[in-house]
């Protein structure tokens, strides 16, 4: 089979200016809008400079100091710098023992996360275990046998009416449809007191259950709370926020657990586990 290119849409017009990077995210911009177009990219930076040419220097600045415009920091044994890329940052990262990296807006965060994890490395040797779950990027690439053991998860969680909701969407490590979807309130009281950082927690902790009670090997949890892992790495002192500690200690006994942080509904895939959170009654 071979493997899927990657491409960009360049967009500009009244409602959105910048880049998508599918198919389905370009329609949902251009398709029946007034004024809207756009182009067919094969590189995010072909696509971005398509859009500059349409926009002021002051909406040109603030394009490329948005999301949509990024720089990918690495940092490994292989290679430590900045790289301007998608297909390049895969390359040098995804795959390879000992190499992280990061998507930042501009080249300014992208060297601070390089010193901050060139520091955390200096640190005690349990403060490094912590660092290297936060920064894991992507599974090593699986074998034939290992690969309906993994699984993607997308997950998200809500507050509203005084109760917490959740979603979750699961994919196999080379799936393109999932292979499983929840979404329910949030019923545990302890958790709801905690309102949307306990619907997120829940999301998490719902997401593994399932992952445990199907034999799953490998998890990635694709999460936009950064709680998700602080709530892991430090002695709290909320009741709640230690049982939630100890689940995940639990867990880790069982599962292979990494984790990869996006900004809110910043993913496609991720936009759907946010959708669920919205179908509680």
């Amino acid at each position: 089979m071979k493997k899927k290119k990657n491409v960009y849409y360049g967009v500009y017009g009244p409602l959105f200016k910048g880049v998508v990077h599918s198919g389905q995210a370009f329609k949902e911009q251009v398709s029946g809008k007034k004024g809207m177009y756009g182009k067919r990219f094969k590189t995010e930076q072909e696509a971005l400079e398509w859009v500059e040419n349409f926009i002021s220097p002051a909406e040109k600045h603030q394009l490329r100091q948005s999301g949509d415009a990024c720089v990918y920091a690495i940092c490994g044994p292989d290679f430590t710098g900045i790289v301007h890329s998608k297909e390049e940052f895969v390359e040098k990262v995804f795959g390879k023992k000992g190499m992280r990296g990061k998507k930042c807006v501009n080249e300014q965060q992208a060297q601070k996360w390089m010193d901050s994890f060139t520091q955390r490395g200096k640190k005690k040797k349990k403060v490094k275990q912590i660092v290297d779950i936060r920064e894991t990027v992507l599974f090593v690439e699986p074998t034939p046998k290992e690969l309906k053991q993994q699984v993607i998860l997308y997950i998200d969680g809500g507050y509203k009416n005084n109760r917490g909701t959740y979603g979750v969407v699961a994919y196999s490590a080379k799936s393109i449809e999932p292979i499983y979807r929840d979404f329910g309130y949030v019923y545990d009281e302890r958790f709801n007191a905690l309102k949307n950082t306990g619907a997120e927690l829940m999301a998490c902790l719902r997401g593994l259950e399932w992952a445990f009670a199907n034999n799953m090997d490998q998890v990635c949890i694709i999460y936009d709370f950064e709680g998700i892992v602080s709530h892991c790495a430090k002695t709290q002192s909320n009741e709640t926020l230690t049982l939630y500690q100890q689940m995940m200690g639990d867990f880790k006994k069982h599962l292979h657990i990494h984790f990869l942080h996006v900004r809110h509904a910043n993913k496609t895939l991720h936009a759907e586990a946010h959708r669920l959170t919205q179908l509680v009654l």
